[in-house]
């Protein structure tokens, strides 16, 4: 499981005394360790494409930092958050591109026998749960919407 993975990294980092990796894992193991004390307390078990939500949620925010961090002249803080993210990116599988992405959600539009808007949730489970951790699930709605709608 990536949490293993990122307390392994932790050690590493910490021992190589890389402040922002140590910074940029700290955080995402609390997270993680957060998102296992309440799926305990709901008597389950982490599912990876829960951490890997946490992770990209994490890398998502530090992206967003970094944009305002730049339109406020502040580079060294906007350098900092990229190197976060390329700490967190390395504990993710690799995301499917906008063509893989675009046939994956034909092929389950066809599965599903999707026809309009109101089955965009059945679309979007079936993506979760074929390719967790692949996907972003913002984007892969983006691209399933205008599909969806054609059918209408």
């Amino acid at each position: 499981m990536a949490k293993q993975e990122i307390a392994s990294a932790l050690q590493v980092a910490q021992k190589e005394k890389n402040r922002v990796a140590v910074s940029a894992l700290r955080l995402a193991l609390a997270a993680i360790h957060d998102l296992e004390i309440s799926a305990r307390s709901d008597g389950r078990a982490v599912r990876a494409d829960e951490v890997y939500t946490i992770l990209r949620r994490m890398v998502r925010q530090r992206e967003e930092s970094a944009v305002a961090f730049r339109e406020g002249k502040r580079e060294e803080l906007a350098l900092q958050e990229e190197r976060e993210i390329a700490v967190l990116r390395e504990f993710l599988p690799q995301e499917l591109d906008e063509v893989a992405l675009g046939k994956v959600l034909d092929e389950l539009i066809r599965e599903t026998g999707a026809k309009s808007l109101r089955d965009l949730g059945s679309v979007m489970a079936g993506l979760k749960e074929q390719y967790a951790g692949q996907v972003d699930m913002r984007r892969a709605a983006e691209l399933l919407r205008p599909r969806l709608e054609k059918g209408a």
